[in-house]
């Protein structure tokens, strides 16, 4: 098995860290308009040993994922979400949560206002001049083991014309299924990058 690795990039002129994730994610963030400049552009940078002019690449192995398992005394599951660190403009940090929680302490209207501020860099309205973010493994509430939930899931439609869809052709059902009750809210469609980096959600928030 070829081994994988997580990019750390790094703004050339500050130091200051800007995104961490593999190739596909820096992509899918918007860093790069390919997975693989990401891997030339790393190599380049070693190769030459010259200053970069706008991103400075470092790397490390990326380790196997433990399988997420409930933990049934707490009723909680470990997942993965998105971390965001917001700093004033003398790099004080003023917030740090996931996209949910910020929205909760009524800084963003929702998640998607959340995400449209990392990718523009700022929010200077709100005081935020820099802003990181990274995955974490967190806890999540889950029902406990044979405990019914009390408001049942609804139904999704199936997935007609393949026998057995792998898991990207379940997420591009799911990503149709999410555009489409977008359109009927009346609220902005997601391209799969900003989906997937929203947690692939069921419906708008």
């Amino acid at each position: 098995m070829s081994k994988q690795y997580v990019y750390s990039l790094y703004d050339a002129k500050t130091g200051a860290l800007r995104a961490k994730g593999t190739p596909q994610e820096l992509m899918e963030q918007g860093y790069y308009n390919r997975a693989e400049s990401v891997c030339t552009g790393y190599a380049h940078q070693k190769k030459k040993k010259a200053k970069p002019k706008k991103w400075r690449l470092e790397r490390e192995e990326k380790q196997p994922k433990p399988k997420a398992e409930p933990d049934h005394r707490t009723g909680t599951q470990m997942r993965e979400v998105w971390l965001y660190s917001m700093f004033d403009a003398d790099g004080n940090l003023l917030h740090e949560g996931a996209a949910a929680e910020l929205v909760e302490k009524g800084l963003f209207k929702n998640t998607q206002t959340v995400t449209n501020v990392f990718y523009a860099g700022h929010c200077r309205p709100q005081g935020i001049y820099s802003l990181t973010r990274k995955r974490i493994r967190r806890g999540v509430l889950c029902n406990a083991p044979g405990a019914r939930s009390s408001v049942p899931k609804k139904s999704r439609p199936p997935i007609t014309g393949i026998e057995k869809p792998d898991e990207l052709q379940r997420d591009v059902h799911e990503l149709c299924l999410y555009n489409a009750a977008a359109r009927k809210a009346g609220k902005k469609e997601l391209s799969y990058g900003y989906w997937a980096a929203e947690g692939k959600p069921e419906a708008p928030a």
